[in-house]
């Protein structure tokens, strides 16, 4: 690929390639650890590329000009690796790639602010326009991403059912209420999850503090800092607070309020109040961690709510609603009753007036959410008539 025949002079500084790549991860971390450790996955390939090219982490970073960050592209798009020992080599997803990419993007835009690299922001600008277009793609349709649904009903069905080792005779009484506390764990986290949408990072970090007893829900600490409330079936409501009073806070040191909501209980963690971490959740849907039903992943259960509200005929935006960190939420219990959200969380991580006055109107006209199958307008007068 062709360089710019132009080039903004740039000074002579003494960073290092490797340095500015720290120094850009922890200010993303400061804004989401998460994303801060997916883009150093992404720029510890681009560093082995690099490395390719013959060019070293301790070399400055005005080396890294437009055709290398264009020429990253294809060459990540012919890595392989292996999921574990066992399996075939296979190549990164294009979502992961993606990601990777976003991540050196990001990286050339602060060094493009700052002066540091051979472009100027304008050059940038179009640097990434086009980095975002090699990397395009549609994903999936929703109900291909989906557990089936009668794979769905087994796994909350399996949850509901105490597991057999609690009926061992050489258990002792610490053994056998451990393996109680991880069922009934076990039991609240896919019951919240499948009701609330919630991603399994904003689960883990609740406290007791963020539950809301009045309304049955908990405000959560979702992406960039957004703080948002959702609604718990009453299902998954009674199922947490079975496992909170089982675990008897009161009897630990320190207030109750302060405590994780889902708890370790293995047998390092012994009395503590420890948190999951999402490792550990995502190991609630390992092969044979519950009987009869296929191995899944608890994140994947983020999506039904969306699905079903889909399948009930409610309007796109709404599904969008319930699918989104980013907007206001509106969940539905079992019963197929629409409740919308707190104030709060429409003041906080809404996208555009539009999705707020919807809500407002749902607010007003007190029905199920299939009977938002109209357009805009026409709920507004449905509104205005309640």
């Amino acid at each position: 690929m062709s360089e710019p025949t132009s080039k903004p002079p740039i000074e002579a500084t003494h960073t290092t390639i490797a340095h500015e790549i720290e120094r850009f991860l922890s200010q993303r971390a400061a804004r989401s650890p998460y994303t801060a450790r997916t883009y150093r996955t992404g720029l510890t390939h681009f560093l082995a590329y690099l490395a390719e090219r013959g060019i070293a982490p301790h070399d400055p970073p005005t080396l890294l000009t437009r055709a290398v960050a264009l020429d990253f592209i294809p060459w990540l798009a012919q890595q392989r690796f292996k999921p574990d020992a066992t399996a075939p080599e296979q190549p990164l997803s294009m979502r992961s790639r993606q990601l990777y990419v976003r991540a050196v993007s990001g990286l050339y835009r602060q060094l493009a602010l700052e002066g540091t690299i051979p472009l100027s922001y304008g050059d940038y600008a179009a640097l990434n326009a086009e980095m975002n277009k090699e990397t395009s793609f549609r994903p999936p349709p929703i109900e291909k991403r989906l557990p089936p649904d009668e794979v769905i009903e087994t796994i909350l069905e399996t949850v509901r059912q105490p597991p057999p080792e609690l009926e061992r005779d050489d258990l002792d009484e610490v053994q056998r209420r451990r393996l109680k506390l991880i069922w009934l764990r076990d039991q609240a986290i896919i019951l919240c999850l499948y009701s609330t949408g919630m991603r399994v990072s904003e689960l883990v970090h609740l406290r007791r503090e963020d539950l809301d007893h009045t309304d049955q829900g908990a405000w959560v600490h979702g992406k960039g800092g957004r703080t948002r409330f959702v609604r718990f079936s009453h299902q998954a409501w009674q199922a947490l607070m079975r496992y909170l009073r089982e675990r008897q806070d009161s009897s630990a040191p320190g207030t109750p309020a302060d405590k994780p909501v889902f708890c370790r209980h293995d047998r390092a963690a012994g009395g503590r109040r420890l948190p999951l971490s999402t490792y550990s959740v995502a190991r609630i849907g390992r092969p044979g961690a519950l009987p009869s039903h296929p191995p899944f992943l608890p994140s994947s259960l983020r999506h039904p709510l969306p699905r079903l509200h889909r399948r009930s005929g409610a309007h796109p935006g709404r599904v969008r609603a319930c699918g989104s960190g980013h907007h206001p939420r509106l969940c539905q219990d079992h019963q197929g009753t629409a409740h919308p959200c707190a104030s709060g969380s429409v003041r906080q991580g809404h996208r555009g007036r539009r999705d707020t006055i919807t809500i407002l109107c749902c607010v007003l006209v007190k029905q199920k959410l299939p009977a938002y199958t109209g357009s805009f307008s026409q709920i507004l007068q449905k509104a205005a008539a309640a």
